[in-house]
């Protein structure tokens, strides 16, 4: 058992030795998330040390209330710093609820910058919204000190394909109040088009004729090339699609949370209020500067 424990944290040290965030991204908006990403080595601990708190996280998801009363004394008894970090990035995918929920509270106590990109994918991906809820808690502390790079991997969670995921980003968002994200998660609602995808459909039709002949006379012959004509008629027309699936229609109102809970401004579903609110406070930034 002790060696599997030992490989686990292992394999985990070897994968969060990347950094918090990923450099090169072609994407301007990704580029300008992913800035003053703070980047350290990872505290080493022995082996004697991963081990026992690697023991904390599971105790402290036991289901015997005084095993986890004492799982918690035996933590802060013990004062761990920077070493601690490995092997709580671990318990964060192992165990159960508890154990995670645990491990993603003590990485808000630690205040390692490498623990924002493990504890942002488990706020993401994790099935138990209390988890979710903790990883969040931990990430807004360190908000406050490493603002782009807490809120840099949610903002590249908007270009993922599960909305769920996307869903959680939005909320995550709004929690951490990022006002930076506010141009982001106003093109995203213009792309959702409010409460419904925005679509053009042209109704028409087009006919074809032949308008002229371009003649190429030759030594005793003559050769009349057709130019072909086209004439289309019809309109085009803007549509919205009013009933969406269910999902679809709950990350609209996400979306329009997060713009409120991060600019305070009660605007509603209104893409084009959003975008004019935007140009409006921008005009005011520059006519103050």
């Amino acid at each position: 058992m002790r060696r599997r424990l030992w490989i686990g944290v292992g394999v985990i040290g070897a994968c969060a030795t990347l950094g918090p965030a990923a450099e090169g991204q072609a994407d301007g908006r990704r580029a300008k998330a992913s800035r003053g990403v703070v980047r350290a080595e990872l505290p080493k601990a022995d082996p004697q040390t991963r081990i026992a708190i690697l023991r904390i996280v599971r105790d402290a998801g036991h289901t015997r209330h005084d095993v986890r009363a004492d799982a918690a004394r035996r933590w802060y008894r013990a004062g761990y710093r920077g070493e601690a970090c490995v092997p709580l990035i671990t318990g964060l995918s192992v165990g159960r609820p508890r154990s995670r929920e645990f491990a993603a509270r003590a990485l808000g106590e630690l205040m390692v910058p490498n623990a924002i990109r493990p504890l942002a994918r488990r706020a993401l991906i994790d099935r138990e919204r209390t988890v979710r809820r903790s990883c969040m808690q931990s990430l807004a502390r360190m908000h406050r000190r490493w603002p782009e790079a807490v809120a840099g991997p949610f903002v590249q969670a908007l270009e993922t394909r599960s909305i769920a995921k996307r869903s959680r980003a939005v909320d995550a968002l709004g929690v951490l109040r990022h006002e930076a994200a506010i141009p982001v998660l106003i093109r995203e609602f213009e792309y959702i088009g409010g409460r419904g995808p925005r679509v053009n459909v042209f109704a028409g039709r087009q006919q074809a004729y032949v308008r002229d002949y371009d003649a190429e006379v030759a030594t005793g012959a003559a050769i009349a090339k057709p130019v072909i004509g086209t004439v289309q008629s019809g309109a085009v027309l803007d549509a919205r699609v009013l009933q969406t699936r269910r999902i679809v229609r709950e990350y609209h109102f996400a979306v329009a949370r997060a713009l409120r809970s991060i600019s305070g401004a009660r605007i509603g579903t209104d893409p084009a209020a959003w975008r004019r609110w935007q140009k409006s406070r921008q005009k005011a930034a520059a006519a103050a500067h």
